[in-house]
């Protein structure tokens, strides 16, 4: 995960719940999706 704008970083559990709760609205659901069963393996 890139830096954010105060220099931290988020945790990988954070940065899934964030692209998550974008499903539909920023990212593609069906991207969302196929990633989530990716990451998992």
């Amino acid at each position: 995960m890139t830096n954010k704008v105060d220099g931290s970083r988020l945790s990988h559990e954070v940065a899934l719940e964030i692209i998550k709760s974008q499903s539909g609205t920023k990212y593609d659901p069906e991207i969302v999706y196929a990633f989530l069963n990716l990451y998992k393996e």
